[in-house]
């Protein structure tokens, strides 16, 4: 699923403001979008209220008015820096992977570093330049909207990551091409990510897989298909593995990689058998959600495989549930 907009009334917006993006140089941002492309200022992504008069902050538009350009931007100390595509949009109606590169400390040649479109690099135009050396400040992220207020945009967006880049190395073609072509983000340089939100368009709000900071749905926007080819969201998944109760008081669970490959698992224990979670839902149903179950207790975070539970009641049953999780924020 992700989440679908109306270009009237429906938005996201970061519960609070993104303090993990203050003081950085060098940030990317990458994103799924679906939209009309119509000619009229829409805002697909913004941080702050308004990035015309805040310091620190980007832009993304999805066709400027009169201009028929889709464009990312930069605000620094010094002004906007602007780049264009000389494409003109992406096609209207049909799902885009764009991912993007900006760096304040590249002033007056191209703080708006790269722009990619379903893989392809683009040869940008600049719009505007300045003599930029400040950093991304902290503030809220707006998400098809400017503040939850005007410029609505319209269609469907999915898999938002924001990465906050120490190395000064920009995400690479060879990245982006793994993102176009259905890796999720979390995949892509997880320990640069600063914020990533998977975009479920089953909860609300939606959860932040990474960075702790949820996205309040305004006016209501409903969940609507993946873009085709796109990898399961990460959380829970099927996987190969074996659970043994090796004694009385002790179970020891494997499972194979690369599930939890990344960061681990959180290990759930529920102390009944049963995959029915606490509203009736089962494994595999939107929405299902183990913890929700009688009795579940977190036991243990960050693990691999094979995982020993020592602290089994000689006379209980026990479920187990994997889930994949992210690092802590």
């Amino acid at each position: 699923m992700s989440r679908s907009f109306n270009g009237s009334s429906q938005a996201l917006q970061s519960a609070t403001s993104l303090a993990d993006l203050a003081g950085a140089t060098r940030i990317a941002m990458a994103f799924w979008l679906k939209s009309t492309f119509a000619s009229d200022d829409d805002m697909i992504a913004e941080l702050s209220a308004t990035a015309n008069s805040n310091a620190g902050t980007f832009r993304v538009l999805g066709n400027e008015s009169g201009a028929g350009r889709f464009k990312v931007g930069v605000r620094g100390d010094g002004g906007y820096a602007e780049e264009s595509l000389p494409s003109g949009v992406p096609s209207s109606a049909t799902w885009h992977h764009i991912l993007w590169n900006a760096d304040f400390a590249n002033p007056n040649t191209s703080e708006v570093e790269t722009v990619y479109v379903d893989g392809a690099a683009e040869v940008l135009t600049d719009s505007q330049t300045f003599e930029n050396t400040g950093t991304f400040g902290n503030y809220v992220l707006n998400l098809m909207s400017r503040n939850a207020a005007a410029l609505f945009a319209d269609g469907d967006l999915a898999d938002v990551c924001i990465w906050r880049i120490e190395d000064d190395n920009p995400v690479t073609v060879e990245e982006v091409a793994l993102l176009a072509g259905g890796a999720r983000a979390v995949d892509v340089r997880p320990d640069d990510i600063a914020y990533y939100w998977p975009l479920a368009g089953e909860d609300s709000p939606e959860p932040a897989l990474i960075g702790g900071t949820a996205l309040t749905l305004i006016g209501a926007p409903t969940g609507s298909d993946d873009p085709p080819g796109i990898d399961p969201v990460p959380g829970l998944a099927a996987f190969e593995g074996d659970l043994s109760r090796t004694s009385d008081t002790s179970a020891t669970i494997t499972w194979d990689e690369p599930f939890g490959a990344d960061f681990g698992v959180t290990v759930l224990r529920v102390p009944i058998l049963t995959t029915e979670d606490g509203s009736g839902d089962e494994f595999g149903d939107p929405g299902y959600d183990p913890t929700t179950i009688s009795g579940a207790t977190v036991i243990a975070t960050g693990e691999t495989s094979p995982y020993v539970d020592a602290t089994l009641d000689a006379d209980t049953a026990y479920t187990y549930f994997l889930i994949r999780t992210g690092p802590d924020a």
